[in-house]
């Protein structure tokens, strides 16, 4: 085959995507944090007196994951997966007790849980651990690689975050509907 292999460009694009979402979502949790621990606290998963901690190691995670990402960094893109993983089924425990009007947590617009987060976090693990698999070593890309590559992350997290805003928009919907606060 002649041309440019886009695998490796994909790769980085997802794992640039990946960086941004991340990098998103750090920002909430240092700039919201005591939002975010009230987030975290009402998915009673935590004991109480450690919801401080686990609050700070997942902020600390995902800017681990940032750095990961944005170098394209196998095994710490495997840790961002696994976040998107561990959010996916702290949401799903908590829809299966019934507990829907609990913000995710994941950004600044307060979004109740839904299978639409669930199905976002699935997509984006897996789409983290495919990136994984397939980035090149360091110093590969060059030239058009890296411009469609940064390009398409940025559109990509461009889309993410427009469907993020949906998600939010519905939650909000479902509670106005259901005369919820």
């Amino acid at each position: 085959m002649t041309g440019l292999d886009l695998s490796p460009t994909i790769a980085l694009l997802v794992s640039w995507m990946v960086a941004f979402i991340f990098i998103a979502a750090a920002r909430h949790k240092l700039v919201a944090r005591v939002r975010f621990q009230a987030s975290l606290m009402a998915y009673e998963l935590v004991p109480e007196k450690l919801v401080g901690v686990a609050a700070g190691g997942l902020t600390i995670t995902e800017i681990v994951v940032v750095v990961g990402c944005l170098l394209a960094y196998p095994p710490v893109m495997l840790v961002g997966a696994g976040l998107f993983l561990v959010y996916g089924v702290a949401m799903a425990i908590n829809l299966r007790r019934g507990r829907q009007f609990i913000d995710c947590g994941c950004g600044d617009e307060p979004t109740p849980l839904g299978l639409g987060l669930l199905v976002r976090n699935c997509a984006l693990c897996g789409l983290t651990v495919g990136a994984a698999g397939g980035v090149p070593a360091l110093g590969f890309a060059a030239g058009w690689s890296l411009l469609i590559a940064g390009v398409g992350a940025l559109l990509a997290y461009g889309i993410y975050a427009a469907i993020d805003q949906l998600l939010a928009n519905s939650g909000r919907h479902r509670r106005l509907w259901l005369g919820v606060s």
